[in-house]
């Protein structure tokens, strides 16, 4: 049986027609609430830290939570790449992550924390209950039990994303906690633009390179489609970590209305014009990275999931402004606006060589 799952299609051993198979049903919805709780957990751990000492009840018991959340984010990593790939080692990496969390979380609460005994109580007794509810359905799902023992699709893509998940988290990790709580946000903003220009650079550089190597165009390639996912997760993590960073009035004074009202009159603009298009990339990239399965592509149809997965042209347009007008305006180093010309400039001068490749290609074909 082939089943479609969110990164591509998988290969399954069903024996009955009726038997569930693929990502979809109960998986899915865990799959969707593990990726909600990661993406609390990260919003959480760059912020300034004060939520968590309201809950609990202390700025030492925040520190480590912050820790904590960041873990469990790591742990549970391995289980929302798995997953929709279909992988067979999706039914461990979410016994481990289930485990280390529930026991790691629980012993912090209990052993190092100094708060309420009431809150310590709920604290556990919500882990306590996911975790039930986590091992109830990997014990008598049908779904995951009808993984075949090798599928080299899978572990092909799964081997493409876990390099990608440690260099993107990874670097996440080194820049928030070698931060102040307070400062963590201005680096997650700073470091994720760099990540998600150079994926969406490459995105747009694997298919033009294929061309001139080759001679071959490929509309559909799971290399350029999981490069895609990442530069795509690493966008919406800056749209949240800079909009964080500079709807602020600290950023406003030092920024926009800095140097008096003369240099304001163009700060201004420019600062609202540039948070404009960043606000309209992260809605094209959520676009895209909803339609980055089989299922759109069936859906639609191969031409047209083409002709809409083509909008990463007019994101990296849109982000070569947006990166442009921010270093401007918050006078970035010159390495950094030179560094991010000559990456524009190298993604323009290889599209324009594969277009003019394409075009000889054609004109060979009609005199034939």
């Amino acid at each position: 049986m082939m089943s479609s799952g969110l990164y591509g299609t998988t290969t399954l051993n069903a024996p009955g027609a009726l038997q569930p198979a693929g990502f979809g049903g109960w998986l899915a919805f865990l799959w969707t609430f593990v990726c909600l709780m990661a993406v609390w957990h990260f919003t959480t751990v760059i912020g300034d830290g004060r939520a968590l000492e309201i809950m609990f009840d202390s700025p030492a018991n925040a520190s480590i939570m912050r820790a904590v959340l960041w873990i469990k984010v790591w742990m549970w990593g391995p289980f929302l790449i798995l997953a929709p790939l279909g992988h067979r080692l999706t039914r461990a990496s979410a016994v481990v992550a289930t485990l280390v969390v529930t026991l790691g979380e629980g012993y912090a609460v209990i052993h190092l924390f100094e708060m309420d005994t009431f809150k310590a109580l709920a604290v556990n007794a919500f882990n306590a209950s996911t975790a039930i509810v986590v091992f109830a359905y990997l014990a008598f799902s049908k779904r995951i039990a009808t993984y075949r023992e090798s599928q080299r699709r899978a572990d092909i893509r799964a081997r493409r994303h876990f390099p990608l998940f440690l260099l993107v988290i990874g670097g996440v990790s080194i820049v928030v906690f070698a931060a102040p709580a307070g400062n963590a946000i201005d680096r997650v903003s700073i470091l994720t633009a760099w990540q998600f220009l150079l994926l969406l650079a490459v995105v747009l550089l694997i298919g033009p390179v294929r061309l001139l190597r080759t001679g071959r165009v490929r509309k559909n390639m799971y290399l350029r489609r999981d490069f895609g996912i990442w530069a795509g997760i690493t966008g919406l993590m800056h749209l949240f970590a800079g909009l964080g960073e500079s709807m602020t009035p600290a950023y406003f004074l030092e920024f926009v209305n800095a140097a008096g009202e003369a240099a304001a009159a163009y700060r201004q603009p420019l600062f609202m014009w540039a948070t404009i298009v960043g606000l309209v990339i992260g809605v094209m990239v959520l676009l895209l990275l909803t339609l980055s399965n089989d299922a759109a592509m069936r859906r639609f149809g191969i031409r047209w999931w083409k002709r809409l997965q083509r909008g990463s042209y007019g994101i990296f347009a849109l982000t070569a402004v947006h990166a442009v007008a921010f270093q401007m305006l918050e006078g970035r180093a010159r390495w950094a606006m030179v560094a991010t010309a000559l990456l524009i400039g190298l993604v323009v001068a290889v599209q324009c060589a594969a277009v003019i490749a394409s075009g000889r290609r054609r004109e060979r074909r009609g005199s034939q």
